[in-house]
């Protein structure tokens, strides 16, 4: 792909259409929750159009993440479990690793629209209206049409901004400007756990990783650590209500995920005993 077809996406209208789209799946999403809510019921399929929706409580955590971290250093497993942030690192200790050669990058490709881009946000209020005159069925249908319209524009879109890598690179600061707005490459630099350990100590690991807790739950079931210790580093700040919508195939595709976590983890316990 070239950036004519990234110009041409543009200019026929894809890029406001896609951004259109999502918006009117929000708005949509909203109104099935407020329909269910209004029922008093908390799941509810619709196996004519192969879709559910559900809510479901998710606490979310504080994290005493410096103290955690210590915790799980004195075990000798942290530089495994966890993600250097980059953010946390004073610009000499980056430049201590990457003269070592202890960095790999991360290239992503950014668009800013202009404002000549009509994105279509001011039909929110006329959507609304006439949104009210669909029943539930209606709009559990007219969610899934829009959701296939989406991630096709979606894919394609992902595809061309991803064929200007290239291109990208050859430009004086990694840009494309046009009258539809600016095209960005942008790279961050990713850091190793124990480069960050060997190069800068301890101290500096500590204060720079963020756990990955589903790495630190395969580590408690190899019997590293009881993950009851674990909810001395955190307290809940919110529990929050999370509406559901998706299709009911992708509904099995977690159920089966999860699953297939559990039995990793059991299997990792039984191999401990």
């Amino acid at each position: 792909m070239s950036l004519s077809n990234f110009d041409k996406f543009l200019e026929t209208g894809e890029y406001s259409r896609l951004k259109r789209i999502s918006e009117e799946i929000k708005l949509i999403k909203d109104f099935i929750r407020e329909d269910l809510c209004f029922k008093g019921v908390t799941r509810e399929v619709w196996k004519e159009y192969g879709i559910v929706g559900k809510f479901r409580s998710i606490n979310r955590y504080e994290y005493n993440h410096s103290i955690l971290n210590e915790y799980l250093f004195d075990l000798g497993i942290l530089p495994l479990l966890s993600n250097v942030k980059g953010v946390c690192l004073t610009d000499e200790e980056k430049q201590c690793l990457l003269r070592a050669n202890k960095a790999d990058r991360e290239d992503r490709v950014y668009f800013i629209p202009t404002k000549l881009i009509n994105l279509g946000f001011n039909r929110a209020q006329e959507y609304n209206l006439s949104l009210n005159e669909l029943s539930v069925n209606e709009k559990v249908l007219l969610w899934k049409e829009k959701m296939v319209l989406k991630e096709i524009l979606e894919k394609e879109w992902e595809s061309l901004l991803n064929s200007l890598r290239g291109l990208l690179k050859q430009e004086d600061n990694f840009k494309i400007k046009s009258m539809f707005g600016t095209v960005t490459l942008k790279s961050k630099n990713l850091y190793c756990p124990k480069d960050v350990l060997e190069l800068l100590g301890k101290d500096v690991l500590i204060q720079s990783t963020k756990v990955r807790f589903e790495k630190l739950e395969e580590y408690a079931a190899q019997g590293f650590l009881n993950m009851t210790e674990i909810k001395r580093f955190r307290r809940v700040v919110n529990v929050e209500q999370q509406f559901v919508l998706m299709d009911l195939d992708k509904e099995e595709r977690c159920k089966y995920w999860f699953n297939q976590r559990l039995n990793k983890l059991s299997e990792l316990s039984r191999r401990r005993n």
